[in-house]
């Protein structure tokens, strides 16, 4: 038997791959229930991602997206399965064509709008709040959730973020950028350039537009 037919009948490689067919479809049968999960055409997932949908709240997600949840199908591994959670009502994450991350977090309570062809590299974080009130006393309460502060963030079209940065609230990243890994977003990054550091500081253009 030649080695690529060994290749082919991979037992290491083809149980997974089923599996992973079988998990897309159900979950994506099973979130097709609500009016506030959309998914597009030819979407895969590589091991079970994490997905909650608060009350009138909505995750949109594009044709071709490729989400890995499994240390195994990426060369850098996880730190936990792929998460994509709206926190409030009213909130919105929005998910363009061909966009794929691994180990990603996305928390929205106001809304995350991500553009076509963008790639986040292992346990990257976006979060479009601070999940907690900055005044301690308000903090220690019952009402601490409902005093954080939220404002949207925006990634535009073919924006590459690179393993483990965290981009913040209120943040705009411009088409074509990148962000480096271990990053922290506070601020706006233009379109085409490369913004590294934390907090996150513009280093140099991009490649080119």
């Amino acid at each position: 038997m030649t080695p690529i037919a060994l290749q082919l009948l991979s037992l290491h490689c083809y149980p997974s791959f089923f599996t992973d067919l079988v998990t897309a479809k159900l979950l994506f049968k099973c979130l097709g229930v609500f009016h506030s999960f959309r998914i597009g055409e030819s979407a895969m997932v590589r091991g079970l991602p994490i997905i909650t949908i608060a009350r009138n709240s909505s995750i949109l997600i594009g044709d071709s997206a490729y989400l890995v949840s499994r240390s195994r199908n990426t060369a850098l591994g996880v730190n936990h399965p792929v998460i994509i959670r709206t926190l409030k009502t009213g909130a919105t994450i929005c998910i363009g064509s061909h966009f794929r991350g691994s180990g990603i977090v996305l928390c929205a309570a106001s809304g995350i709008t991500i553009g076509d062809r963008v790639t986040m590299g292992a346990n990257v974080v976006v979060a479009d709040t601070d999940f907690h009130s900055s005044d301690p006393d308000i903090r220690s309460s019952m009402t601490d959730a409902r005093h954080a502060k939220t404002a949207k963030v925006t990634i535009s079209d073919d924006v590459f973020v690179g393993m483990n940065a965290v981009i913040l609230k209120g943040v705009t990243i411009g088409r074509r950028a990148t962000i480096g890994a271990g990053s922290v977003v506070t601020k706006d990054v233009p379109e085409g350039t490369v913004a590294a550091g934390n907090p996150a500081q513009i280093i140099s253009s991009s490649v080119e537009n």
